[in-house]
């Protein structure tokens, strides 16, 4: 998967994701539709996210939908060596690579209606993520980021603003931070819907979720329910074992969403 990623960015790599969810495999009938539905992304790939959001609210629609996710407890540190016998850590070691990056589509609002973008990003621990991202759209309308605040642990907003700090500088985009609850896929709901609601007449809302699992979850739930905006995000390859511990547990209630 990941050697198909670097060849072609592009490519659709769950092809028969909707067949099989929509189809029962022997009877090829609709088996979902009058079902409760449960994912958990703990773990999930940021692109099964988005692409089992638009499958389960806009194609298969069950009875009801919901989502958990489990904090971790803590991410581990890179080790760094400064010297034969010294060592010290430095921000989490999280990824393995960050690989291509892709516009939202084939069900994904995308509408272009003028030149200027503005990119709403939430924040993750990674600092080349939203480095390459803004290099690459270079939006004129600036960038809004969205820290997530309060995070899962006290300190990890601190780290994600450090992480990030130096585009926010240069994009001179101090004075645009906001900030939304870490584990609630609601809060940035409702941040971005704000957001839009005040900017979307003059600029294209391109919308990045670099920041927790349930944040991306909602930041997918606003992107498939609202026409001017986009969703733009890259393939990280995540480490095998990148956090240790269980924090709180969480199950959220979707099925509002269900209905356009």
């Amino acid at each position: 998967l990941n050697v198909t990623i670097k060849e072609n960015p592009d490519l659709d790599i769950t092809p028969h994701l909707r067949r099989f969810f929509k189809h029962d495999s022997i009877f090829e009938t609709c088996q979902l539709h009058n079902s409760n539905v449960c994912i958990d992304i703990t773990s999930m790939p940021h692109i099964l996210i988005f692409n089992l959001t638009k499958i389960f609210l806009k194609e298969v629609k069950p009875r009801n939908f919901f989502a958990t996710y489990t904090e971790p407890e803590a991410y581990n540190k890179r080790i760094k060596e400064l010297s034969n016998y010294c060592i010290d850590e430095e921000d989490f070691d999280l990824y393995e690579e960050i690989l291509g990056m892709k516009y939202s589509r084939e069900g994904f609002s995308k509408i272009k209606r003028v030149d200027d973008d503005l990119l709403i990003a939430s924040l993750g621990f990674e600092r080349q993520r939203l480095l390459a991202l803004y290099e690459k759209v270079e939006p004129k309308g600036g960038l809004i980021p969205i820290i997530g605040f309060p995070a899962f642990k006290p300190g990890w907003n601190i780290t994600a603003l450090n992480m990030n700090y130096k585009v926010i500088e240069d994009s001179g985009s101090e004075g645009y931070i906001e900030t939304c609850e870490s584990s609630s896929p609601f809060d940035i709901y409702h941040k971005i819907k704000t957001i839009y609601n005040l900017k979307s007449s003059t600029y294209n809302i391109l919308i990045a979720p670099f920041g927790t699992r349930p944040n991306c979850l909602g930041a997918t739930i606003f992107d498939l329910r609202h026409t001017i905006c986009q969703l733009i995000y890259d393939f990280p390859i995540e480490k095998n074992f990148r956090s240790k511990g269980i924090g709180k547990s969480y199950f959220y209630i979707l099925s509002s969403f269900l209905n356009d």
